[in-house]
Formats: structure tokens, C-alpha cells, sequence
């Protein structure tokens, strides 16, 4: 069942960009309702699935569903559970799953990082996670990682999260950090200084750095994302195309970018329609850009295996093009290097 590295035969998948709470099954949602008896609008949230066209209203959507989560060790490590068989069902060798710790905590509890005697709190939600992972890998056989994520706006959480890093940093599964939401707000002081100090202390103690950037936002927000917080890769980045200069040097730099094409289709992030010859997805096929194709929300948006699809049936991607892109997406996850060879060894047995 096992090829030699170690990665299930016949799955040659990798996707980097998969938020865990956004990946929730909506049945899953609407059975821990039930189970929970947490009060729940079925109708609003199955509207709310289908007319999601830009990104605010589709970030607010969140608030829909993460109450059946909030709190609840066994819902998270549920969600984590059926994300790695979901991930299976669509040939996926390994992926990194991120999420937000505070975010799944209860509503009046999101600054609680250590003190558990009370309730659920953030190294709880995290265990739970990482236990629901580690059951779905030795059921399915698909690998996973964890990647911590901040909220822009959320100030209060960088602290805390800072700690959370260093407090898992030598658990094998736990692996970057990223900061996800809305790029568009403003940056305070307070904020940039948490967020370049967390980034700093990530990087320190080994972890994978990534960050969204120039997704809908500006162009400047990639800069600041390499120069200033310094990551490692770019979440979405598809406004790189509007700043010669800075593409030619992301080309230089191999910088690996993240690209989703349903979410990117469906929120309008291009800035093109998809089929346009401008679609920054092709032109990154094109020039050979180095990206990897991701699903983003799978709740909202499909599993991999669509995301692929639109992209061979409306771009004309190759076999060729996408086992490019496979490679890109091994060779940028942040895997130790010796576990990231074996993952390239293992993608390019599909050649």
C-alpha cells in the first residue's frame, strides 16, 4: 500500500494550502449542531454556500458555523479526523493543514492560552487537532502537518500565539505559522511590531513562515511579507503580477506561492475573469512561476481534486504542468529536509 518512501502508492497530491475549520463537512456542521443542541440556521447556511462571491461577506460566513467547534476538543478533533479522509478520497500523499487556536475557542474565552482548569483552552484545541490528524494518518495512511494561524485585526492573539509556538516546537507535527483574513485593514504599530517579533521567534525556532498576501490586497503587501515579516512562502499572491520588478525577483528567489483557483474564481481575487489570458494562474503556468495548487475552504470551494480539474479543463494545464506543480508544492512544504526529499522522490515516481 506504502511506496518506499513512505507516502501511500498511486497518491501523488500535495496541497499547502488547506484552512482546517473552512474544511469542515457541512453535514459535520450540521450534526454537531444537533448533537450539541447549538442553535443553528440551516437555511441561512446553506444560502450563505451557495452566494458567496466576494471575500468580507465570505470571511463573515465563519461566524456560521465555528459555534459547533468552539470549545469542544471532540468536535475539533472530529473535524480533523474526516479532513484526512477527505484528503484521501481525493489521492493526496501529504498535506499542511492551518488553523486558528484561539479562533475555536469559546466566544468569551479567546485570550486563554495555558490556564485549562476551567475550560477548553488553546493547547487543548491544538492537542485535539494534532490527535485527530495522527487517528486519520494511521486509518487512511495520508501525512499530515499542522500550521498555526493568526488573524489580521486580532492584536491580542499574537502574544499568546508567540508562546503557543514555543511551547510545541519540538512536537513533529506542529511546523509553521501563518496570518490569515482580511489584508485590507490597516496595520497599527502594535500590530506589525507582534507580528514581525512572532515571525521572528517562528523562524527561530525552526519554523515554516507563510502568510497571505496580495490576494485581493496590495502588491505591497507581498513586499512587506518577504522583506519585513520575512516568510517563506506567499499564501494566494496573485497581485505579484501587477509589479514587473517585484515578479522578476520572486522568479530569482523561487519564492513559492500558494494558488487557489475555485476561491480565487469564486471571490474575485484575479482581477481577471478565469478563462482571460491575464489570469494570473496562467501566466504563472506560463513563466513557470513557482506555485502549488490548493483548495483554500473546501466547504465553500470543493476538495483538491476540483481546484485541479478547472484548471485542466478551462487553462489547458498539461500532465506535465501538474506534475511541475506537484514538485513545487513537495519542494515548499516545510518538512524536514530529509522528509522532504522522500516526499519529491516519492511525486516524481508519477513521471
Amino acid at each position: 500500500m506504502f511506496s518506499s518512501s513512505g507516502y501511500l502508492s498511486g497518491f501523488y497530491n500535495v496541497e499547502l494550502h488547506h484552512h482546517l475549520d473552512g474544511c469542515i463537512r457541512a453535514q459535520t456542521v450540521r450534526d454537531l449542531a444537533n448533537e450539541y443542541d447549538i442553535p443553528f440556521d440551516q437555511d441561512k447556511f446553506d444560502e450563505a454556500l451557495k452566494h458567496v462571491d466576494s471575500l468580507v461577506p465570505f470571511l463573515e460566513c465563519f461566524s456560521m458555523f465555528l459555534p459547533v467547534l468552539q470549545g469542544n476538543p471532540e468536535a475539533i478533533e472530529r473535524l480533523a479526523y474526516e479532513c484526512v479522509e477527505d484528503q484521501y478520497n481525493n489521492k493526496v500523499a501529504f498535506f499542511e493543514t492551518r488553523f486558528a487556536p484561539f479562533l475555536m475557542l469559546a466566544n468569551n474565552e479567546s485570550s486563554r492560552d495555558f490556564d485549562c482548569e476551567q475550560t477548553c483552552c488553546a493547547h487543548d484545541v491544538v492537542d485535539a487537532v494534532l490527535k485527530g490528524l495522527e487517528r486519520g494518518e494511521q486509518d487512511f495512511g495520508v501525512r499530515s502537518n499542522a500550521i498555526f494561524c493568526g488573524l489580521r485585526g486580532q492584536t491580542n492573539w499574537l502574544t499568546p500565539l508567540t508562546r503557543l509556538l514555543k511551547h510545541y516546537q519540538y512536537h513533529p507535527k506542529v511546523v509553521g505559522i501563518d496570518v490569515a483574513g482580511n489584508e485590507n485593514l490597516p496595520w497599527s504599530t502594535e500590530e506589525l511590531d507582534l507580528t514581525k517579533n512572532m515571525y521572528r521567534v517562528a523562524r527561530s525556532l525552526g519554523y515554516g513562515c507563510t502568510i497571505h498576501a496580495g490576494e485581493q490586497g496590495l502588491v505591497h503587501n507581498i513586499e512587506r511579507a518577504l522583506d519585513e515579516i520575512k516568510t517563506h512562502r506567499i499564501g494566494h499572491g496573485y497581485a505579484v503580477f501587477k509589479d514587473e520588478q517585484l515578479l522578476s525577483r520572486c522568479f530569482e528567489e523561487r519564492v513559492p506561492f500558494e494558488f487557489c483557483p475555485i476561491s480565487a474564481k469564486v471571490l474575485s481575487s484575479l482581477g481577471t475573469k478565469f478563462d482571460d489570458p491575464n489570469n494570473p494562474i496562467l501566466l504563472g503556468s506560463k513563466h513557470k512561476l513557482n506555485f502549488s495548487l490548493n483548495c483554500d475552504d473546501s466547504l465553500f470551494f470543493g476538495n483538491l481534486q476540483p481546484s485541479i480539474k478547472i484548471c485542466q479543463d478551462v487553462l489547458h494545464f498539461s500532465e506535465e504542468e501538474l506534475f511541475r506543480i506537484r514538485l513545487n508544492a513537495a519542494s515548499a512544504t516545510f518538512l524536514p529536509e530529509n522528509e522532504k526529499q522522500k516526499l519529491v522522490e516519492h511525486i516524481s515516481q508519477r513521471k
